[in-house]
């Protein structure tokens, strides 16, 4: 998906997820996405058994890779790993009604 239609998504006041695709070299598109997704509404996910994240990327994937896909993200965003963690952490209670 493209950031025009991320934005969009957003706007309408979806949350967006990103999985362990947005670690592949070739994903730029997803990486611009995620720049236009605010912090409340960010979400992330490892689409296990697939698409493992890199640097585990070609292996079976599995649920505690998510932690590969959040650091990411931190770094994409110029965040701090901790401050993303808490916010997704906070997200998926309200998605989840939790």
């Amino acid at each position: 998906m493209d950031k025009n239609w991320t934005k969009k998504f957003v706007d309408f006041g979806c949350y967006i997820s990103f999985s362990g695709i947005i670690t592949f070299k070739k994903s730029d598109d997803l990486r611009e996405s995620l720049k236009v997704v605010p912090l409340e509404k960010l979400l992330t996910e490892t689409d296990s058994p697939h698409l493992s994240p890199e640097p585990v990327r070609g292996k079976k994937n599995k649920p505690e890779n998510v932690v590969f896909v959040t650091n990411y993200v931190a770094k994409i965003r110029k965040e701090e790993t901790i401050k993303v963690i808490n916010q997704i952490y906070k997200n998926a209670l309200k998605v989840f009604k939790i």
